[in-house]
Formats: C-alpha cells, structure tokens, sequence
C-alpha cells in the first residue's frame, strides 16, 4: 500500500511538474516570437537613399551617378548582412534562454508541486487511517457480540443469559456511542450554516449539571465560574453558534476532564466574557509533546476507555464556529484547554 501511495503521489508530482514547465515553455515561446517579430520589423530595410539626378548629357554627372548607385547597393547588402547576423544572434541566444529557463521553470515546478501537495497527500494519508482507525473500532464490539452469541448460547443457563446480555448491552453501547461520535464529527467538520445567539454560560450549567452524578461516582470535584472584565458582577455570556453542537463541545470537554482524573481530584471551568472556555483538570500527567496528539480521532490519554472522538469532535466545533481550540499540561497534572469561539 506505501509503494502505491508514492508511486500515486511521484505520478501525480509528475504530471503537474510537466503542465507547470509546458505552460511556462509556450509562454517564453509565444513572448520570445513576439519580440523577434517587433524586432524585425523595427530594423532598417535600406540606408538613407541619396540622388543625384545629372544634368543633361554630362558623362562626369552620369559617371558619378553610377558610382552612387553602386555603392547604394552595397549598402543595401551590408545593411541586410547586419540585419540577418542580428536575427541570428537573438534567435540563437533567445532558445538557449529560453531552453536555461524551462529547465529552471522545470526544477521549481518540482519543488513546488511537492510542497503543493504534500498537505493533499498528508489529508489523504490522514482519511485513510481515520477510516482503518473507524473500522478496527467498530469490528471490536462486533465481534464481541458475536463472541458472546456464539459461546454464551450454546448451553445457556439463567445466569450465563444475564452474563450475555450484560455483554450485548455493553458492546451495543459502545457501538452506538461510537456511530454518534463519527456522525458528529462528521456534521461538525460540515460547518455551521445557521447561527443564533446561545448563552454559553447557561450550556456549561446545564452540561455541568449533567455529568455531576459521574463526577460524585468517580470523587471528582467540580467547580464553575464566570470570568468578567474589571470589577463588573458575573452576567450572561452570548456568543452566534449552534446550540446543540456547543452542548456537545462542552459534554465531551466536561466528561472527558471527569474520566481523565483521580479520586479526590478536581475539574476547574471557566467561562469568559470573551466568548470563551477554559476547563482545566487534575489527573494523571500529560507529556507536552503529547498533547496535539490527543485531538487526533481514535487517540486516548492514560487509561483511556473511551472512543477516542471526544477532542477530536471539540476542535472541529470550535473550527466551525470560526475558534480555536489550544491545550496545555496542567500544572498539577491533567490537561488545561482553552476554547475561544468567533
């Protein structure tokens, strides 16, 4: 699959280093015929003709008239010599420039069709192990499932039913929490093409909320606070966006700081006045060199169990919505990320 990957891509380097160098060789010719013709036509045909017209029968008159029109005709031999050497030279010098010139315009245009399209290739490299990533994801609870039909329902007893479909629950839940991860990174990636205007502070409370019996479960403390600029009292914070896709930026970042972190431990959320999130998490340490990696789909931190979408699902949110999304180590371990919505 790799040799067909770089023979894909030197072919397609190829063909585009061929049109960029044929382009830039017809237009040298086109421009380099133009000049000759311009050229051509402005060089002297004839030097500046002197008559003599002799009067009379005079045979000096007409001697010197001869003599005249001789050297006329020498000059007019010389003058289509020069001109005829000049054509030469620029013809001769033009192609070898020109020649020099495709040659270079060839060696850019491959440099420049590989920067071109190393990002096409990168996006292309990246949809295919998304894809593999997707169906090695999805084949895992399936074949559990499987599993779990063919053993525990050859001789099943009460218990091992229960046992079975403890199991079939679980796979099922798993699938289809990964299906509604893929269907939303994927309408997220789409774009948001009607915005309104969404309390941001009211979303963070309300998915706050609903994670909270997962956060006294898992002994984790969370605490929400609304950031204002100077002294002013805490007021509502209204950025343009979708409401439900921003509810699930906030779900995942919120259940994601809940899962990745420690009995005892805390999740810090911040909303700002300016259209901003911050949730900051303890937990176990993230290397820095770490963290980009983790908004790549089907990544997971330390004991991940999840599908891997979750950050993944919140840059895209936030791309729609013309932000971005930063992340940093948290000074006592976890992963502090920041959200700035346009």
């Amino acid at each position: 699959m790799r040799r067909r990957l770089r023979a894909l891509r030197n072919s397609a380097r190829f063909r585009l280093t061929a049109v960029l160098t044929a382009v830039f060789g017809l237009g040298g010719a086109v421009l380099m015929g133009i000049a000759y013709l311009l050229l051509k036509a402005r060089l002297p045909v004839k030097p500046a003709e002197i008559v003599v017209a002799p009067k009379g029968g005079d045979p000096r008159a007409l001697a010197e008239s001869a003599k005249l029109a001789s050297a006329r005709g020498l000059a007019d031999r010389a003058v289509a010599a020069s001109n005829a050497a000049a054509v030469h030279q620029i013809l001769v010098y033009g192609l070898w420039s020109l020649a020099a010139l495709t040659v270079l315009a060839g060696v850019l245009g491959w440099w420049t069709a590989g920067r071109a399209l190393r990002p096409v290739h990168a996006m292309i490299a990246g949809q295919r192990r998304f894809a593999a990533n997707a169906s090695h994801e999805l084949r895992t609870p399936l074949a559990v499932q499987r599993a779990a039909i063919q053993i525990g329902l050859e001789d099943p007893a009460s218990e091992e039913l229960a046992e079975v479909r403890d199991q079939l629950l679980a796979a099922n839940t798993r699938t289809q929490r990964l299906i509604d991860g893929l269907l939303l990174l994927a309408s997220s990636e789409s774009g948001v093409h009607e915005r309104e205007p969404v309390r941001l502070d009211l979303v963070v409370a309300a998915e706050v909320a609903r994670y909270a019996q997962a956060a006294r479960e898992a002994g984790v403390r969370v605490a929400v606070r609304t950031r204002t600029h100077g002294h002013a009292p805490p007021g509502p914070v209204t950025v343009l966006g979708d409401e439900v896709l921003l509810g699930h930026l906030v779900g995942n970042l919120v259940r994601n700081a809940i899962a990745y972190n420690r009995p005892g431990g805390t999740v810090d959320v911040e909303v700002g006045a300016g259209r901003a999130l911050r949730i900051e998490n303890s937990g176990p340490p993230v290397a820095a060199a770490d963290v980009a990696r983790l908004f790549e789909p089907f990544e997971r931190g330390p004991r991940g169990t999840g599908s891997g979408l979750g950050l993944s699902i919140v840059r895209a949110i936030a791309v729609a919505h013309g932000g971005r999304v930063r992340a940093r180590p948290g000074p006592d371990g976890g992963l502090a990320v920041s959200v700035g919505l346009g």
